[in-house]
C-alpha cells in the first residue's frame, strides 16, 4: 500500500514521502479501514515539523514542583518518526481484530480519529472506540472532518473555558474550520463572537455565518476594536491558534478575570 511519512521532523516538506509499505493488521479491539478521504489540518504540519514534540518537552507534567520533568511514555500524542501522517478520515472497514466494537463496525463506512497519526494512506489501523459509523446522508468529504476541530472547539469552549450563555469570546483565525465551528456552536450555547481575520473575503465568510462582530487585523486595530464592542469591560475568553503578535494583542483584550487559552501555534514567533 502507498502512504505519505514524514522521516523525520523538518521546518519545510522536504523530509515528507510518499512511501510503500505492507497493508498493517489490525490487533486486538482494532480496525483495518480502507481510506477515502483524509483531510489536511493543521495539527498536520505540526507533526511534520515537530512543534508538538518540542513543546511537550517543556511541560512540567507535576504543577507542584518547578522542575521540568518530561517523560516520553506519558507524550502518546507525539511518536518520534519516521511515522505516516494523518490525524483523522473516513473510510470502510475491511477488517478487525477481536472484540465485539470491532467487529460490530465490520464493511461499515466510519470516521475515524487516528492513534494518534496515520490516516495518510490507502489504509490505516486504529481502535474501534476512535471510529464512528457515518449516516447514509453524510457525505465522506464531510464525515473526514468529523473529530479534530469539532471537538478541539467543543472541548476548549465548554469543558476548558466553561463559556457560558451571554460571555464575549475573542478568536483569532475565525474563518478556519475551527473558527467556524466555535460560530456554530455559540449559537447553541449562546455566548457572543469577536472574530479576527485577516482579509475582507474571510470577514464576509465570518459575518454569513452569524459572527456577532469581526475585526480585520489588516485593517484595523483589534485591541481598539474589543474594546469598543465591549464598552472597554475587554473579553471573558480568547481562543487564539497563531501566537506572535495576535496573542499578544490578545491578552490586551482581556477583562477581569479573563481567561486566554492559546493552541495551534500556527506562527512561529512566541
Amino acid at each position: 500500500m502507498k502512504a505519505i511519512q514524514a522521516d523525520q521532523f523538518s521546518s519545510g516538506f522536504d523530509q515528507v514521502r510518499v512511501i510503500e509499505q505492507e497493508k498493517p493488521a489490525p490487533g486486538p479491539g482494532e480496525i483495518l479501514v480502507r481510506m477515502q478521504y483524509a483531510p489536511i489540518n493543521p495539527s498536520d504540519l505540526n507533526y511534520i515539523h515537530g512543534t508538538y514534540a518540542s513543546a511537550l518537552e517543556g511541560v512540567i507534567w507535576n504543577i507542584n514542583h518547578g522542575t521540568p520533568a518530561f517523560d516520553p511514555e506519558r507524550a502518546i500524542p507525539c511518536p518520534q518518526p519516521p511515522y505516516i501522517l494523518g490525524g483523522e478520515g473516513v473510510g470502510i472497514v475491511e477488517a478487525t481484530g477481536s472484540g465485539f466494537m470491532a467487529k460490530r463496525l465490520k464493511g461499515k463506512r466510519v470516521a475515524i480519529a487516528a492513534s494518534p497519526i496515520g490516516t495518510w494512506g490507502e489504509y490505516a489501523v486504529t481502535q474501534a472506540r476512535r471510529a464512528l459509523p457515518v449516516p447514509e446522508h453524510v457525505d465522506s468529504e464531510q464525515a473526514a472532518m468529523s473529530f479534530i476541530n469539532p471537538l478541539t472547539a467543543y472541548i476548549m469552549l465548554r469543558e476548558v473555558l466553561g463559556v457560558q450563555p451571554g460571555d464575549w469570546v475573542l478568536q483569532s483565525a475565525a474563518a478556519s474550520a475551527l473558527g467556524k465551528i466555535v460560530i456554530k456552536l455559540s449559537k447553541v450555547y449562546g455566548f457572543k463572537t469577536i472574530n479576527v481575520v485577516r482579509s475582507d473575503s474571510a470577514a464576509g465568510q465570518v459575518q454569513a455565518l452569524g459572527g456577532d462582530a469581526v475585526i480585520n487585523q489588516s485593517t484595523d486595530n483589534i485591541q481598539a476594536e474589543v474594546s469598543r464592542l465591549t464598552s472597554g469591560r475587554g473579553v471573558s475568553h480568547a481562543l487564539d491558534c497563531v501566537g506572535g503578535q495576535t496573542g499578544s494583542d490578545f491578552v490586551q483584550c482581556l477583562g477581569l478575570d479573563g481567561a486566554l487559552l492559546c493552541f495551534g501555534t500556527l506562527s512561529p514567533d512566541p
